[in-house]
């Protein structure tokens, strides 16, 4: 394994299954050098999502243990585990699973939207690779290679907004 890439396939193959088995997923596993130091970061969640700082530090634990023992990068490095956050981008069909009846914006890569348009997912066609999401206007098919980008959306309200 010379590549980082090599590296980080090699890690993602070996560490998912244990994850898996504590209930959780790999949502991103990233191996990458910082101003000389090698990190790696692994973004964790449930399959409905929800992830706590105390899951982040039991699999921090359990994966620190597993590498350690079994030294597959025979040099010094960082762990990470982290939640992938509620802002987290949508890409994929999954991603959208995952918060189906949840309000979401989506961008679109014309560059005739510059305004997200908003709705909830109201279901998945995985044979069309399409988004169904629920608009004031409407249900909105919409082709995952069309999305530019997506993001679940966050209603953050202050008292002097509330009624």
């Amino acid at each position: 394994m010379n590549s980082l890439q090599e590296k980080q396939a090699f890690l993602r193959k070996k560490i998912t299954p244990l994850v898996e088995k504590e209930g959780f997923e790999v949502f991103e596993l990233k191996l990458f050098y910082n101003k000389g130091r090698l990190f790696l970061r692994i973004l964790i969640d449930f399959k409905e999502g929800g992830i706590t700082l105390e899951d982040c530090q039991y699999i921090n634990k359990k994966l620190s243990d597993y590498l350690d023992k079994e030294d597959f990068l025979e040099s010094p490095f960082i762990l990470e585990v982290s939640s992938p956050g509620i802002k987290r981008e949508l890409k994929t069909l999954k991603d959208f699973l995952r918060v189906r009846g949840r309000e979401i914006n989506v961008w679109f890569q014309s560059q005739d939207f510059k305004k997200p348009i908003q709705g909830k997912v109201s279901g998945i066609d995985v044979f069309k690779g399409e988004v169904l999401l629920e608009t004031r206007e409407g249900n909105l098919p919409i082709p995952l290679v069309k999305i530019r980008k997506a993001t679940q959306r966050v209603n953050y309200r202050s008292n002097s907004e509330e009624e």
